[in-house]
């Protein structure tokens, strides 16, 4: 699964500069079509990766036997049982996603803006702010991905040691990857969103929106453990309240001229708030695990803060590249150093 969306990545995004590079000359509307095309390649790709990892190890000789086979109807009442909540957790997901585009813009003209500002203050938060925080969740999703199988498989085993150990895993990583990037958008939004978008716009709404990335990442993680757990139904109702309080604060706020679209970052984080810690309860209230955090996030914090004071101090120094690359390796050896990460975190135990 990990291996699929890797591909599927790397594939949309090689694939994407390429086809917009070739096509972009012939005019905005060739440009467009090639990154939805570019989506439909990666999408691709990683199907054929999960084909063959299916036709790879698919059951063969006598493992392959017809008998004891479920009749078609049980198989389509489990795929339906299995697959309908999961299906409505997208439907969700592209409701809101709709909501918001038409609400923000309305809702920013109702505050004082005119149709240009609003469309430019929705386009910066969505389409900038937005995208670079969601660039960790490469390292997220394929997470989840991973932990659905393996907790499936824990949990149908009754080994509640390794679930237990998965679990920690999975919070520990989530949180190590969330505290960095949250020092990043947050100390060096401006140049961020200059650099990569050439907008200073976007840099408000990505330093506000900064704090949250620990709850945004670990709404997707939590999402992959509820999925291994099986309970899908209690996963969408986690994001169908949680989504919908993050919607109403959106209406409310953004509509207000002492918000604007800060009433919109308000709104996406108290949804990821809400939401994932609606899945943690959930998660804790189905398994016998312990959360166990006082061995690391004192050493995570401490490492956290290596690397604020580091940008604040070097910030004039060097380039935006060069700074990201060496807050991030102090970072790393502060963590390595102070032993909140070891080269076992990385394996399974």
């Amino acid at each position: 699964l990990a291996s699929g969306q890797l591909i599927e990545q790397i594939t949309r995004f090689i694939v994407g500069i390429a086809l917009v590079s070739c096509l972009l000359p012939f005019g905005l509307e060739f440009g467009a079509g090639a990154l939805a095309f570019a989506v439909v390649i990666g999408e691709g790709a990683g199907l054929l990766v999960l084909l063959a990892f299916y036709w790879g190890n698919r059951p063969k000789g006598k493992d392959a036997g017809l008998e004891g086979k479920p009749e078609t109807g049980t198989i389509v009442k489990q795929l339906w049982h299995l697959s309908a909540p999961v299906t409505m957790s997208r439907i969700l997901a592209t409701v809101m996603l709709s909501a918001k585009a038409v609400i923000i813009p309305s809702r920013l003209q109702l505050a004082g803006a005119t149709i240009q500002q609003a469309t430019q203050m929705y386009g910066a938060f969505s389409g900038m702010a937005m995208s670079l925080l969601n660039f960790p969740t490469v390292i997220t999703s394929s997470l989840s991905s991973v932990l659905l199988p393996t907790i499936a498989s824990a949990l149908s085993q009754k080994h509640y040691r390794t679930l237990e150990i998965r679990v920690n895993q999975a919070f520990k990583i989530t949180i190590l990857t969330a505290l960095p990037f949250s020092v990043l958008f947050f100390l060096l939004a401006e140049p961020l969103t200059q650099s990569f978008f050439n907008n200073r716009e976007a840099a408000i709404s990505l330093k506000f929106l900064a704090p949250g990335c620990i709850f945004m990442y670990l709404q997707q993680t939590t999402a992959g453990m509820l999925y291994g757990l099986g309970k899908m139904k209690r996963l969408f109702a986690n994001s169908l309240v949680g989504n919908s309080m993050g919607l109403f604060v959106t209406y409310f706020l953004t509509g207000l001229p002492s918000f604007g679209i800060i009433g919109a970052v308000a709104g996406v984080l108290i949804g990821s708030v809400i939401t994932s810690l609606l899945n943690i309860t959930t998660i804790f209230k189905n398994i016998p695990v312990t959360l166990e955090l006082g061995s690391w996030v004192g050493k995570a914090l401490a490492a956290t803060a290596a690397m604020a004071i580091f940008i604040i101090l070097m910030e004039r120094s060097l380039g935006l590249f060069l700074l990201i690359v060496v807050s991030g390796g102090l970072y790393l050896a502060t963590l390595l150093v102070l032993k909140g990460l070891k080269w076992q975190d990385f394996y399974a135990k």
